[in-house]
């Protein structure tokens, strides 16, 4: 009979390749942002974006959002996203086609995508408007390794608006009610 006060036996490690490739996974996940950002060129920024105001994001369905840029700020315009930098501070906003999901959904999985671009993001109970009355919809914080910001998810009936807000900290960065000011959609008919 065994003696119930001895320890437990230890049994073999049976899974040590597939834990060692998890670990090598999950380690190398954070990097590729990282390491696609050294080898790509630099980034083309505008040098005045006053010339391109405002920039028309135009999503795969063909809805468009008009996005005002703010002063002084460099800009890449992309088709459906836009980036904007000044004074270390960078502001991304991507438009979506919501294509009858739920916003909160999208939200959600956006915020996953962002993750794994580094930067993670977490609802913070705020709701927000975009200039006019068409959008409006939750707001949330967001970090990465060396900076912090605001961001938030705007939508109406036909597309999702995901706002990104991020500033070092040796700088101050608009708050994200400005830039949802600068975000608007004509009514579709």
């Amino acid at each position: 009979m065994a003696d119930p006060t001895a320890p437990p036996r230890r049994r073999r490690l049976t899974q040590k390749p597939a834990a060692f490739a998890l670990g090598l996974g999950i380690l190398a996940v954070p990097l590729i942002p990282v390491t696609a950002n050294a080898v790509l060129p630099d980034r083309d920024w505008s040098a005045d974006a006053e010339e391109v105001t405002p920039v028309e994001l135009t999503t795969d369905g063909g809805e468009q959002v008009a996005v005002d840029v703010m002063d002084g700020w460099q800009i890449i315009d992309s088709g459906s996203s836009v980036v904007m930098h000044a004074d270390g501070s960078v502001v991304m906003i991507q438009a979506y086609d919501r294509m009858d999901r739920d916003p909160a959904a999208v939200a959600q999985r956006l915020m996953r995508a962002n993750r794994l671009e580094g930067v993670s993001a977490a609802l913070d109970g705020g709701v927000i408007s975009g200039n006019g009355a068409t959008l409006s919809g939750d707001t949330c914080v967001a970090v990465t390794t060396d900076t912090t910001g605001t961001c938030a998810f705007l939508y109406d009936d036909d597309v999702v608006v995901s706002v990104i807000a991020l500033t070092g900290p040796e700088s101050q960065g608009p708050d994200i009610e400005t830039i949802a000011g600068l975000i608007s959609r004509e009514t579709q008919q």
